[in-house]
């Protein structure tokens, strides 16, 4: 399998678990839910700034970068601002020698975008990992927008 396909059943699973539609028959230790800590980069006063988020994983599967990504996409907290629109959805990735990809699917009625506030906090959220700079490639009803 190659890596893209990796990531694209590794999305797909993932989404099964959160919607409640991947069940394991095998009720192993390893398969346990576990809550993991993330942190993501948010606006506070203009500022980019960390923020700590809990994600529960129902799995033994680790994806850390993309739950990251998943995690960033996701949070809205009081104070802080997100600068990805509420139906930002992870639509695919590929990461490769410290440089990201990342694809994000968006509603037309929120394609105004400040693509700058949301490469800056993708890249602080994905550099322990190291990954040192983003390409954030859009698709807004089916079209594809670099």
């Amino acid at each position: 399998m190659t890596a893209a396909g990796w990531i694209e059943e590794t999305l797909r699973i993932i989404g099964q678990v959160n919607n409640k539609s991947l069940r394991s028959s095998d009720d192993l230790p390893e398969n346990q839910e576990i809550t993991e800590t993330y942190v993501i980069y948010l606006y506070q006063n203009g500022m980019a700034v960390p923020v700590e988020t809990f994600y529960v994983n129902k799995t033994s599967i680790k994806a850390p970068r993309i739950t990251a990504i998943g995690q960033l996409l996701n949070t809205r907290i009081d104070k802080y601002d997100n600068p990805f629109p509420p139906s930002s959805a992870l639509e695919g990735v590929h990461f490769e020698q410290g440089i990201g990809e990342v694809t994000i699917l968006v509603h037309p009625s929120e394609a105004e975008l400040d693509q700058e506030k949301m490469k800056i906090v993708l890249e602080h959220t994905l550099a322990p990992y190291g990954i040192k700079s983003v390409n954030i490639k859009w698709i807004v009803s089916g079209d594809s927008q670099s």
